[in-house]
């Protein structure tokens, strides 16, 4: 069994010069860079605004990790949303993955009901862990098709 853990936050502030996609670069490579270190894995979902992650691992590694994003400063409004022990990794072979909204993926985030802005009183952890595992998939879908 592992640790599932399940949050969503609010991008704090882009900045005068920063992007969205640079914020959404920093924060992987963060997250990459830690969660190597503590074996903890998941997933980041960035709309822009809004961030949804995905966190695995043994329970003391998860959440020190979370106690750390707490304070960090690129969030706001966290809410956890879910802890629970899982069979499973479901993003083992991610440190930290994620994945922009872009126009390309648009279609994924449809087919889960999200047209506009992430609504978060619409989101169950269990819609943001199949929301993750299909952008996932997308991700290595076009990782493949690059090479």
């Amino acid at each position: 069994m592992v640790l599932r853990l399940v949050y969503s936050s609010v991008n704090s502030d882009m900045g005068v010069n920063d992007s969205k996609l640079q914020r959404l670069r920093d924060i992987l490579a963060s997250a990459q860079k830690h969660n190597g270190q503590n074996n903890v894995t998941g997933f980041l979902v960035f709309d822009g605004t809004t961030f949804l992650q995905i966190l695995e691992g043994e329970r003391k590694d998860v959440i020190g990790t979370y106690d750390r994003i707490k304070l960090d400063k690129r969030h706001k409004d966290i809410h956890l949303l879910e802890m629970t022990d899982v069979p499973q990794r479901q993003f083992a072979e991610w440190h930290m993955g994620g994945s922009m909204r872009t126009i390309e993926a648009q279609e994924i985030y449809l087919s889960h009901g999200i047209s506009q802005e992430i609504n978060l009183k619409m989101l169950t952890a269990a819609k943001i862990v199949a929301l993750a595992l299909d952008l996932q998939a997308y991700e290595q879908q076009q990782s493949r098709e690059r090479v």
